[in-house]
């Protein structure tokens, strides 16, 4: 196992090895105001390129992102910003992991938040799970569960590696 993390604690990146396959496992709790959005998007970034030289890692990254991709889709109540600067910076990341949303992948138009605040109501979702598109077609499933305890609700992604298929010569 190869692991980084900032001395902020807002992320980690881990290299492991399971069976035959390689993954890059990224958290990251990010910051809220969108100056410091940046600035841990911008060590994220260069922490990545320690990570993966030999390009055999599959990405799955997540965390509490403190942000959202869609005012629409991902927001309900108050009044939603989307914060421009940092998702370019976090769709450079995306870009370099060629990696997506795929809870968005899975279900396109369904409103599901995963953060919750009773007054003002508001709900958005923060937090997210993206895979490589090399992972994809082996991820099981990918749910947003209800929170009991916490304002914020839990994401769990099954994969099945085990499930390659077999695809013949052609």
């Amino acid at each position: 196992i190869k692991q980084s993390k900032d001395s902020d604690g807002r992320f980690l990146i881990l290299e492991v090895d399971i069976d035959d396959d390689k993954f890059l496992l990224i958290n990251l709790y990010n910051a809220n105001t969108e100056t410091e959005q940046l600035r841990v998007l911008d060590l994220l970034l260069s922490k990545l390129d320690q990570h993966d030289e030999d390009g055999l890692c599959r990405p799955i990254f997540g965390g509490d992102l403190n942000l959202i991709f869609d005012s629409i889709l991902d927001s309900s109540g108050g009044n939603p910003t989307l914060k421009r600067r940092s998702l370019a910076k976090l769709m450079k990341i995306l870009d370099k992991l060629d990696a997506h949303d795929i809870f968005r992948i899975r279900y396109p138009t369904l409103k599901r938040f995963t953060f919750c605040r009773k007054r003002p109501a508001i709900q958005r979702r923060l937090d997210y799970i993206f895979t490589a598109n090399s992972i994809q077609e082996f991820v099981d499933s990918v749910k947003i569960l209800p929170s009991f305890m916490s304002d914020h609700s839990p994401l769990v992604i099954k994969v099945n590696m085990n499930s390659k298929i077999n695809r013949g010569k052609y």
